[in-house]
């Protein structure tokens, strides 16, 4: 390589910097300067215990590495002796290896005395990779059959045209496709047909119970949008937000209803506006819809002898604060608390990108959208790595559950129920059962 190409792809890495910084504002000069190194958030997070090597603040240096050489005197005088970093292809590489650990689950910004959240430091280096084109190329595969619409294949639309069948056994009637102004429009993805087609049954018996409208898309809105925002391609996570909000203000529906609510739920409630700088509809999760039918005294349910407990979902819970339903649980059946539980529940270890990269969830994903998938994660040695440690996250997150003395462990998020099947199956417990709330919740109802 010449001199002139080499200096091309320098500036061309070090231009990676600069598009991640656009988004440094000042909640984000906070996290890149006022760590005080105390060590609080170790403990706490899952993938520490799993290999110390890679705990939050080790993982947020990355960012700060590269903030230190570009944004600060120090850092351009003294290089690495001030621990300021280029931005080269090595050290891309070897932050990809700290990043794409870490599942943003949130807990190390909830324990941090000074409010530091290492998982957001860490989608910013996320941005960098990205650009250099160094994400897992599976992420990137899915990433561009939703932005461009591939996803809907014919194995998708048969897939859809089924669960609408079923939901007309459900309902005794027509069901209702991109009707205008009803209560709830349920934004279904390919991951609630794949992974949820019960807990959108169940979701749509429920409502049926409490007579509330409701509508579906003329065709699944995506394959679990926005995925773009795992990879932290913002701007192209904007279009799909854009879309999914558009559709809400066209049908004139009051809310939209997340069944999923794993990072959708987080990315349409709360960061939605941010990111795609529109006007947002009014966003709901079910299991914040439930609570609030149960309190008031509109939801009927038969109490039966299973023994359950509650597994957060990182992005219900610590990223938008969704309590855990205890008492809607507790007057369906026998409830117990795990030892963690609430915002100190420990992550799956499926959490953001970490769920397609997955060999047993991206096998499901690639036979309906009919695309090689499982290829990708072979070839690439680093995100062979990343799944055993995910594994071993989950594993350690289901014994935990497991000692509640829990046989139905209920949980929201569809990455979670599939991390945690995996689990029992792997440690020797199948006879525990994951569930979506939707669905345990409408198989008592009253």
């Amino acid at each position: 390589m010449s001199v002139t190409e080499l200096s091309r792809q320098s500036e061309k890495l070090e231009n990676t910097f600069w598009r991640a910084a656009k988004w440094v504002e000042s909640t984000a000069l906070h996290y890149i300067e006022n760590c005080i190194s105390c060590g609080l958030c170790y403990e706490a997070c899952p993938l520490y215990h799993i290999d110390p090597r890679y705990a939050p603040a080790t993982v947020a240096e990355w960012f700060r590495r590269f903030y230190r050489r570009y944004c600060t005197v120090i850092g351009r005088l003294l290089g690495k002796l001030a621990h300021a970093y280029p931005v080269t292809l090595e050290n891309l590489l070897r932050a990809r290896d700290y990043v794409y650990r870490c599942t943003n689950c949130g807990i190390c910004y909830l324990v941090c005395a000074a409010g530091i959240d290492s998982g957001y430091l860490a989608t910013l280096t996320k941005i960098m990779i990205r650009e250099a084109g160094l994400a897992p190329r599976a992420l990137l595969k899915l990433e561009q059959m939703e932005l461009e619409g591939t996803y809907r294949t014919k194995k998708v639309q048969e897939l859809y045209s089924s669960l609408i069948d079923e939901l007309k056994k459900v309902t005794g009637r027509e069901v209702p496709v991109a009707d205008p102004d009803k209560t709830f429009l349920i934004p279904i993805s390919v991951f609630d047909l794949v992974f949820g087609r019960d807990a959108v049954i169940g979701t749509v018996k429920i409502l049926e119970k409490l007579n509330y409208s409701w509508t579906i898309p003329r065709e699944p809105v995506g394959i679990r949008p926005p995925i773009a925002y795992t990879t932290s391609s913002w701007d192209l996570a904007a279009a799909k937000i854009r879309e999914v909000y558009e559709l809400a203000r066209i049908l004139r529906t009051k809310a939209l209803l997340f069944i999923d609510c794993g990072y959708p739920y987080e990315v349409y409630r709360f960061e939605g506006p941010y990111i795609a700088e529109i006007e947002q509809p009014k966003v709901l999760s079910i299991v914040e819809l439930l609570e609030d039918e149960f309190e008031q005294g509109r939801l009927f349910l038969r109490r039966t002898t299973d023994v359950v407990t509650w597994h957060d979902p990182c992005m219900l819970m610590r990223r938008s604060g969704v309590e855990p339903p205890e008492k809607l649980l507790d007057a369906a059946a026998l409830y117990g608390r795990p030892k963690r539980y609430g915002k100190y529940a420990t992550c799956c270890g499926a959490g953001s990108h970490m769920t397609f990269l997955i060999p047993e969830i991206t096998q499901k994903l690639e036979e309906v959208l009919e695309t090689p998938l499982t290829q990708e994660l072979e070839k690439d040695r680093t995100t062979k790595q990343l799944i055993e440690t995910a594994h071993k996250i989950a594993e350690r997150r289901a014994r935990e559950l497991a000692d509640s003395g829990a046989n139905n462990i209920i949980t929201a998020c569809y990455s979670c129920i599939e991390m945690l099947k995996l689990a029992y199956k792997k440690i020797g417990l199948p006879e525990i059962q994951v569930k979506h709330i939707s669905t345990f919740i409408s198989e008592r109802l009253t």
